[in-house]
């Protein structure tokens, strides 16, 4: 489950369920390690659709999942 309550999810309920619980940050951070290519490439993507720059998504994501943004930012591509 992606949330950020994480208070209305706690990890030992969703354990029975075999389920886990991860933020918009902690998703967004594991899947730039997976691939971080693909993901600034659907990046690109979304800024394109919108006739915008990677930097204007990112603006957006800055509050939802500043380590990501962070992450996308150092890696300079």
């Amino acid at each position: 489950i992606i949330t950020s309550n994480v208070k209305d999810f706690p990890e030992e309920c969703l354990a029975q369920y075999d389920l886990i619980r991860q933020t918009p940050d902690d998703f967004l951070l594991h899947q730039f390690h997976l691939d971080p290519s693909l993901i600034l490439e659907k990046l690109d993507a979304q800024a394109s659709a919108l006739s915008k720059e990677r930097e204007y998504i990112l603006e957006r994501l800055r509050l939802l999942a500043p380590g990501f943004v962070a992450l996308v930012e150092s890696s300079n591509t």
